[in-house]
C-alpha cells in the first residue's frame, strides 16, 4: 500500500498510516542496509548490487516517496565551483577536498550571464531526459511514489556556480547588482522549467536551499524582490500541466512559509529547524508536507507531553488516528492492560491493530519474551472490541452536527461518501439521503442524524 498511501497523502486524503521517506541511508549507510536486509553491500558494491540492497531496505522500512532530482551541477558544463565536500558517507566515501572556483573576484560574479556561459538548451531532448529519469525511478521502486525535478533551481544553482565566498562577497557589495544577476539565471533556468513542465510525469521535487538553519543569510527583502518573484515565472507553466509540484529547501525557512505558499506549491518539504507547528496549522488542509523526525525526539515524551500534544489535536478540531500492534516479544499483560487503558482515556477517532507475527530472518522474530499466538489473537480482539465501542460512542455525538461530504456512488436508495473524517478504503463512510440527483465527486453538506461502529447516516442539505 506504500504507493497508495503515498499519494493519498499528496492528495491530503489522510491515509490509515503517515507515509514515509528517508533521503540518504540508502546511499551512504551501508552497515544499516547490511543490517536490515542482509545483503552484504559496501560502498565499492557495483551499482546493481547497491541498487539491490536498496530496492529491499526500502521495502523492508516501507518507503513511500522516493526524493529524486535530476538536473544539478551537470548542466554547467564544468564551469562551476567546486567547494570539496565533508565526510558524511560512511567511510567518508563522499569526502572531497578538491577546491576550483573559476572566479577571480566579486565583480565576476556580479557580470555573470549565464545565457552567454551555457547557452540554450535543447528543450524537446531536456523533456526526454526528464521523462527517462521518472521512469527509471519508478522501474526502481514502483512502490513509491516517484518523480523527477530540478536541485539547482535558483539559490542552490548560485551556490554551485560561485561558491560561498564568492556569492557572499559578490551580494554584499551590490544587492542589487547581485538580484539583477540573479534575474538573469532564473532566465536561463525557466528552459528546464518548460521541459519540466512539458514532460510526462506525475510529481516534480523543486529543490532550492534558500536559508541556512539559523534563518536567511541575505535581508529578507531581498528573497521578495528576486527570489520568489522567479519562483512564481517558474512554477506557473508546471502548475499549469496538473503535476503535483514539492519544494525543499534545508535549513529554517520558517520565515518564508507563506511566501513559498504564494508561488503555488503543492506541498513542502522541511528539516526539524523550520515551524512544523506553523504548517500544520495554516496550511494543513491544503498543502502537504514531509518534516523531518528525530526518533530520539519522538521517543523522549513523557506520558503528561503526550497528553497535551493530543489535547492540542483535540482543540484544533483535526482528527485523531493510530495503528497498534499487540503481542510484541516483551509485552507482558501489565503493559497490555496500560495500553487499553490509554485508549480508553484517548478515545481515538480511527484505531487500527494488529497482532505480531514473526517474520523469518528478522531481529523480532529471535527475541525473547515471544507471546503465544493464541494470546496476540485474545488481546487483538479485545483491543478492536474496545475500539469499536469508542468509535460508536463518538460516532453517536457527531448526530446533529453537519459536515461537508464528497459523494462516491450510490447503492439503492443511498448515496455513499466521506467527510473530512474519513479516510478512503479503510474508514467508515458517510450514507447519505438526498431529494435532489447527486453525482459522484460532488461536495455536499449534510446534517448527520444516525450512527454505527463505524459509519454515520445523514441527510444532504
Amino acid at each position: 500500500m506504500s504507493y497508495q498511501d503515498g499519494w493519498a497523502a499528496l492528495n491530503l486524503e489522510m491515509p490509515d498510516r503517515v507515509p514515509r521517506t528517508e533521503y540518504s541511508v540508502d546511499g551512504y549507510h551501508f552497515a544499516l542496509m547490511r543490517r536490515v536486509t542482509g545483503i552484504p553491500v559496501t560502498a565499492e558494491s557495483p551499482a546493481q548490487e547497491r541498487l539491490r540492497a536498496a530496492q529491499a531496505f526500502r521495502k523492508a522500512w516501507t518507503f513511500d516517496f522516493a526524493w529524486s532530482t535530476l538536473i544539478a551541477n551537470q548542466i554547467y558544463k564544468g564551469f562551476c565551483t567546486n567547494m570539496g565536500h565533508a565526510s558524511y558517507a560512511a567511510a567518508g566515501s563522499d569526502y572531497d577536498d578538491a577546491l576550483y572556483c573559476p572566479f577571480e573576484d566579486p565583480e565576476d560574479v556580479l557580470a555573470f550571464d549565464p545565457w552567454e556561459a551555457y547557452g540554450p538548451i535543447d528543450l524537446a531532448d531536456m523533456t526526454r531526459q526528464f521523462e527517462e529519469h521518472y521512469r527509471a525511478n519508478a522501474a526502481a521502486y514502483p512502490d513509491e511514489v516517484n518523480m523527477t525535478g530540478i536541485y539547482t533551481t535558483l539559490m542552490s544553482g548560485l551556490i554551485a556556480v560561485f561558491g560561498w565566498d564568492m556569492l557572499l562577497m559578490a551580494c554584499g557589495m551590490d544587492g542589487q547588482a547581485f538580484g539583477e544577476m540573479a534575474n538573469r539565471y532564473a532566465s536561463w533556468m525557466q528552459q528546464f522549467m518548460q521541459a519540466l513542465a512539458e514532460a510526462d510525469v506525475p510529481c516534480v521535487m523543486i529543490h532550492d536551499d534558500i536559508v541556512w538553519t539559523s534563518g536567511p543569510f541575505i535581508h529578507p527583502d531581498w528573497y521578495r524582490k528576486y527570489l520568489f518573484p522567479n519562483y512564481k515565472k517558474y512554477f506557473a507553466p508546471i502548475l499549469e500541466s496538473g503535476k503535483k509540484l514539492i519544494y525543499t529547501s534545508d535549513g529554517n525557512y520558517t520565515q518564508f512559509i507563506d511566501d513559498i505558499a504564494a508561488t503555488g506549491v503543492n506541498g513542502f518539504v522541511l528539516e526539524p529547524c523550520t515551524d512544523m507547528r506553523y504548517i500544520a496549522e495554516k496550511y494543513g488542509k491544503t498543502h502537504a508536507f514531509i518534516g523531518n523526525a528525530d526518533t530520539r525526539i519522538l521517543l523522549s515524551g513523557t506520558p503528561e507531553e503526550i497528553r497535551a500534544l493530543i489535547r492540542r489535536v483535540r482543540e484544533r478540531g483535526l482528527t485523531l488516528r493510530t495503528t497498534m500492534i499487540v503481542g510484541f516479544p516483551g509485552e507482558t499483560e501489565d503493559a497490555f492492560r496500560r495500553l487499553m487503558d490509554f485508549v480508553e482515556e484517548t478515545r481515538f477517532d480511527r484505531l487500527g491493530a494488529f497482532a505480531f507475527s514473526a517474520e523469518e530472518d528478522t531481529p523480532a522474530a529471535e527475541m525473547p519474551g515471544q507471546v503465544p499466538e493464541d494470546v496476540r489473537q485474545e488481546r487483538l480482539d479485545a483491543l478492536m472490541r474496545l475500539q469499536a465501542r469508542i468509535s460508536l460512542e463518538n460516532n453517536r455525538r457527531r448526530v446533529g452536527s453537519t459536515c461537508d461530504v464528497l459523494v462516491e456512488r450510490k447503492e439503492g436508495h443511498w448515496y455513499v461518501g466521506r467527510s473530512a473524517m474519513e479516510a478512503p478504503e479503510g474508514d467508515g463512510s458517510v450514507w447519505l439521503r438526498a431529494k435532489r440527483p447527486l453525482a459522484p465527486g460532488m461536495f455536499v453538506p449534510a446534517r448527520i442524524d444516525g450512527a454505527q461502529v463505524y459509519d454515520v447516516t445523514g441527510v444532504a442539505l
